[in-house]
C-alpha cells in the first residue's frame, strides 16, 4: 500500500483519486489539461466514445512527452560538447601560464 498523499480531481466529469504532484492545485491544473484535450478530441468526432477519447488523449501526452525527453537529452549532448569545449581552453589556457 502506498503511503504517498492523494487527491480527488475531477478529470473530464469523472471524479479519481490520484497521487499529489506538487500541491492539489498544480494536480487539478493536470487534471484540467487532461479535460481540455479529451474535449477538443470529443469536439472533433461525430460519435461519442469515450474510452477512445481517453486513448487519444493518453497518447497525445505520451507523444508530447517523448518530445521533450528527445529535446531534453539533445540539450543534455549539447552542454556536454559546451563543456568539453570549455574544459580544452582552459587546460590549453593553463599550458600557457606554466
Amino acid at each position: 500500500m502506498s503511503t504517498d498523499p492523494t487527491t480527488r480531481i475531477d478529470v473530464n466529469g469523472t471524479q479519481i483519486d490520484v497521487p499529489v504532484y506538487v500541491d492539489q492545485e498544480t494536480t487539478q491544473a493536470i487534471a484540467d489539461q487532461v479535460t481540455a484535450t479529451i474535449k477538443t478530441i470529443e469536439d472533433s468526432s461525430e460519435r461519442i466514445d469515450t474510452q477512445r477519447f481517453a486513448l487519444e488523449a493518453c497518447m497525445k501526452f505520451a507523444v508530447d512527452l517523448a518530445a521533450e525527453r528527445e529535446k531534453a537529452a539533445h540539450a543534455q549532448n549539447e552542454i556536454g560538447v559546451q563543456m568539453a569545449s570549455v574544459n580544452s581552453s582552459v587546460e590549453s589556457l593553463l599550458k600557457l601560464l606554466e
